[in-house]
């Protein structure tokens, strides 16, 4: 393990759409540190593999298994990784879905899973969370996409409408929170 400053080696970090993608390769890139790391994610096998990966250098590695579409698996999410970190240094929300198609044509499970993962998800799990974060004073990192900057994409109404609301809701999180030290 590179050099790595203590501030950094007993961080407890939980990040979100961990067995894929951006999730991955922050678990991947933290793991570095000798970080303590929370993984959320709901491909099992995809899951075990990237936590038997980061084991090599995170200080422990633990694994929470759980649908983001499902608020009732977010709910459980959030007790379960609140009851296994005490206090939490950095929540990394990178899971997200996108379905192309228009306003007409997306089927209603394809609408309910976006707004569910990309917003409410995000939403819920922070909530759940915020007394382990202020404990820390810790960090709430959310994984955006550049389409909440703008509008109007074809067949994108949806996925950016989620986009923008995780961006609005992250900024008011922010100076809700602020004065908390987070």
């Amino acid at each position: 393990m590179e050099d790595v400053p203590e501030s950094q080696s007993n961080l407890n970090v939980v990040i979100t759409g961990a067995s894929g993608g951006i999730g991955k390769a922050i678990a991947e890139g933290v793991s570095r540190w000798g970080a303590n790391l929370g993984l959320l994610g709901r491909d099992d096998a995809r899951l075990s593999q990237v936590a038997a990966a980061v084991r090599r250098e995170a200080r422990t590695v633990t694994v929470f298994r759980g649908d983001l579409a499902k608020l009732a698996q977010i709910r459980k999410l959030a007790s379960e990784v609140g009851n296994a970190f005490q206090r939490i240094d950095v929540l990394v929300h990178s899971a997200g879905t996108i379905h192309v198609g228009t306003f007409t044509g997306l089927p209603e499970a394809a609408v309910e899973e976006q707004l569910m993962v990309n917003f409410r998800a995000p939403y819920e799990l922070t909530r759940g969370l915020l007394p382990n974060l202020i404990l820390a004073r810790g960090q709430v990192v959310f994984i955006n996409s550049s389409v909440s900057h703008q509008a109007g994409r074809p067949a994108l109404g949806l996925y950016t409408a989620t986009k923008q609301a995780l961006k609005a809701m992250s900024e008011s999180l922010r100076e809700e929170v602020n004065p908390e030290g987070i």
